[in-house]
């Protein structure tokens, strides 16, 4: 809070951005169930104008070949699901942070276009209004020394491996956008599978 005070009197009229952690860390998580809590004491003290966080799901642990079931096990569904919650509960639109690149090593295959493509569209049934790319450009070296070798842009600006198809799957949202702008998601219906057993989803 006391950043953003700064933020506000030292660069006035500039759009404040800050964004919240996903779900996979070691305070506020799935497993002591106290992330739901830790984004409500975020977005209460901070105050920021839009709703934002990243959630780059290839690579959490435990590590699956199968992109549904990775998916499942990294929790984007209910991160998602409380990022549109807080969202609506307060007014405020909800931007969100994809992956374009590998981020860890824990990730041995190399990501497709269908799963960069994926990635945008769950957001927009979420009811993200703004899309934020992780690793638009990259080294070809990873975070934690793994070796890159498909990225959108190289960091020389030219095409990557990427570039041709996220520009269209680009495109497409932004065809959908001109329809979503203006709507408020207020339901996301979840596949049973996800619904079994699971204290939050049992209440939301």
């Amino acid at each position: 809070a006391k950043l953003t005070n700064w933020f506000f009197k030292y660069a006035p009229g500039k759009l404040n951005i800050a964004c919240y952690l996903p779900s996979y860390n070691d305070r506020y998580n799935w497993i002591n169930n106290l992330y739901p809590s830790y984004v409500k004491k975020f977005l209460d003290e901070i105050e920021p104008p839009v709703v934002s966080f990243d959630h780059y799901p290839y690579g959490i642990s435990p590590v699956t070949d199968d992109t549904s079931d990775q998916l499942d096990k990294a929790h984007v569904w209910k991160d998602l699901s409380v990022a549109r919650e807080e969202a609506i509960k307060r007014n405020s639109p909800f931007w969100f942070y994809w992956m374009t690149m590998r981020v860890s090593k824990s990730y041995p295959k190399l990501l497709e276009k269908e799963q960069l493509r994926l990635q945008i569209f769950y957001a927009l049934l979420y009811g993200a209004k703004a899309l934020q790319a992780y690793g638009t450009s990259g080294s070809g070296t990873g975070p934690d020394g793994y070796n890159e070798t498909r990225t959108m842009m190289t960091l020389d600006g030219e095409k990557a491996y990427f570039y041709d198809s996220v520009k269209e799957d680009l495109g497409e949202a932004k065809m959908l956008g001109k329809t979503f702008m203006a709507l408020t998601s207020e339901h996301v219906y979840h596949d049973k599978k996800l619904l079994e057993n699971d204290e939050y989803f049992d209440t939301h």
